[in-house]
Order: structure tokens, then C-alpha cells, then sequence
């Protein structure tokens, strides 16, 4: 008779070892299956993002020349306004479209001598372009060989008023590859504004200190005898209450110190609340405990999150000209805080 033999009332059961060993085996493939991939979850980690050239010296911004396809100048431009002031990185100021000179050199002469007198640090200026290829049309039949295409592109620069010398110029392109028929959400015009907005949103961001949301993960609680403090301070960090995720992991290292789930997660908690010194130590001590590809990528992250963090809040702290008049077109922003410490 086979062993493992088990008897149930009048029935008898039995099945050979090694059977029970390969089932075992591939439920904990299964089990593990699930622990790494159906119950491990992301939370949004707080990022700063710092503007991507030497804001030193520039406080206040002149909206000038802000140029776009026939119809769409106006909304361009009020969009522009928009976008930098809701960042609060500068006091804005809009004078209106400065007046159209011929000649190149002469446009950013005129803006220049318009933003002297308005006492401002530097001027924006902007330009957007949009290119439509429907295909050709014969006889009234258009016809298009491959997907119709739309590109919207931006180019966007910061000048300085006292020395003329552009201290940023960036161009931003998004596109579109598609068909356009009466089936399709889609139209041309939407196309256009969606892209329109893309390329305006992201050249802004270049301008100033943004906060942008990262997808971190979290370590998986699947395991039924898994740290139940574990389980809360992931529930917390999904919320994005960070300090009660801190709160409930360092209780589950404290429980159990060699835990490297715990560990990483403590990491995680300090690195949400911008202390990245000991966001560090703890993916460090987890990564000893067991070297995996989810813990390097946390060290190497880290340091990228803590080195934005420095120079948004450098950018920020900017100094102020003390001699600097008050604009006379607008009134002032608030002046920004430094991000959370």
C-alpha cells in the first residue's frame, strides 16, 4: 500500500508521496504568485521637481510676445498667464501684446525697454505651431495613404530685462497618429486643443518648482501570518497619510527588525516626508537583508527624489532685489514657501 495512507470514517484515502510534495510545491508557486503580484499595491510618493534653468535673480516675469495660429493667439497667451500664476513661482505681470515690430531684433528691443519700465526681473515669450496632414484631396474625395497626422509644437523662452540675454529657451512637441471619421471621438479641432494644452503644460513645468506624483510600490501582505502592521501602514500609505504609515512600520521593524519588507517600507514612509537621509539608512538595511531588484530601484531613486528636493527648495528661496520697484500692470502674488520639510 502506498504511503500517507489516511482513513475517513469507512473510506480510505491515499495518494503517493511524492504526489503531495509536487502539489505542495505548486501551490506555493501560487501562493507566491499571488504575494508578488495580486495583493502587492503602489502608493503616490510626493516628488519635487526644480525649473529646469537658473531662476536666481528673477522674482518677477512680464508676459510679452506670445504668438499661435489664426484664433488661437488670445487663448494661448491667457493660458500662459494662467499656468505661471497658478504655480505661484513668480509674480506675474501682463501688459498685453507688446506692438509688432518687422524686424526681429527691433520685437525684443521694444519688450525689453517695456519691461525696464515696468520694473520687472525678465519677460516671457512664446510660440506655438500646429501641423495637419489630412491627406490630399481629388475631385472633392480626400484620400489618405496611412493614419492622418497633427503635430503641435511650443517654443518658449525667458529673458532677462536688464542684460537681454535669454536664460531659458525650450520647445515642446506633441503629436497625434490616427484616423478621423464620424465613429471616432476624435475630431481634428479637439486633437489640436489637447495637444495645445500637453505642450503648454509642459513647458511651463520647465519654468518653475513643480510637485509632481510618483507610483511607488509597496511590499506584498498576502501571507496569512503576514505583520498586520504591515498590512495598516500600507491601507495608510495608499491614503497618503504618511505619518500614520511611518507610525505602523517602524512598529513592524521593531517587531521584527530583520524583516526586510519592514525595512523598506519605513524607507519609503521618510522619503514621503522628505527626510532622505533616513529614507537611505532603512532601504540600505533592507537591501542587506535581501538584495532585490525592488530595493536598488528605491536607492537609486532616492537620490535623484532628494537631490530635486534641495534644489526646488534652493529655487524657492531665491534671493529678492531689494531695489526691485513694484510692477505697475498687476498686482503681486504671495510670495511662494518653500516646499514641506
Amino acid at each position: 500500500m502506498n504511503q500517507g495512507l489516511l482513513h475517513r470514517g469507512a473510506r480510505f484515502v491515499s495518494f503517493d508521496r511524492w504526489g503531495l510534495k509536487s502539489l505542495l510545491a505548486r501551490l506555493s508557486c501560487l501562493l507566491l504568485l499571488a504575494g508578488t503580484l495580486g495583493c502587492a499595491t503602489t502608493a503616490t510618493l510626493p516628488v519635487f521637481l526644480p525649473a529646469r534653468f537658473d531662476v536666481q535673480g528673477i522674482e518677477q516675469l512680464a508676459i510679452m510676445e506670445v504668438t499661435g495660429p489664426q484664433g488661437m493667439t488670445q487663448q494661448v497667451r491667457q493660458q500662459c498667464v494662467e499656468e505661471l500664476r497658478k504655480s505661484g513661482f513668480y509674480q506675474i505681470v501682463d501688459p498685453g501684446p507688446p506692438p509688432q515690430m518687422a524686424d526681429n531684433s527691433q520685437q525684443v528691443q521694444v519688450m525689453l525697454a517695456a519691461a525696464q519700465r515696468l520694473g520687472v526681473d525678465a519677460i516671457f515669450t512664446a510660440e506655438l505651431r500646429r501641423e495637419v496632414d489630412l491627406g490630399q484631396e481629388f475631385g472633392g474625395v480626400r484620400i489618405q495613404f496611412g493614419d492622418s497626422k497633427v503635430h503641435v509644437e511650443m517654443t518658449c523662452r525667458v529673458i532677462d530685462a536688464r542684460s537681454g540675454v535669454v536664460r531659458h529657451e525650450t520647445t515642446i512637441t506633441e503629436s497625434f497618429s490616427g484616423e478621423f471619421d464620424e465613429h471616432r471621438p476624435e475630431t481634428v479641432e479637439s486633437v489640436i486643443v489637447g495637444l495645445k494644452d500637453a505642450c503648454i503644460r509642459k513647458a511651463i513645468q520647465q519654468l518653475v518648482v513643480t510637485r509632481q506624483p510618483v507610483d511607488v510600490s509597496l511590499t506584498s501582505t498576502a501571507w496569512p501570518w503576514s505583520n498586520t502592521m504591515l498590512k495598516q501602514g500600507n491601507e495608510a500609505a495608499r491614503n497618503g497619510d504618511w505619518a500614520r504609515a511611518r507610525q505602523a512600520w517602524q512598529q513592524a521593524v521593531d517587531r521584527e527588525p530583520e524583516d526586510s519588507r519592514a525595512l523598506y517600507s519605513l524607507g519609503l514612509a521618510y522619503e514621503a516626508e522628505h527626510d532622505y537621509d533616513q529614507a537611505r539608512h532603512w532601504y540600505e538595511q533592507a537591501q542587506r537583508n535581501s538584495d532585490t531588484d525592488l530595493y536598488r530601484e528605491a536607492l537609486r531613486r532616492v537620490e535623484l527624489t532628494a537631490d530635486g528636493y534641495q534644489r526646488s527648495n534652493a529655487q524657492l528661496a531665491r534671493p529678492r532685489n531689494a531695489a526691485q520697484q513694484e510692477p505697475v500692470a498687476s498686482k503681486p502674488q504671495s510670495a511662494p514657501q518653500p516646499g514641506p520639510r
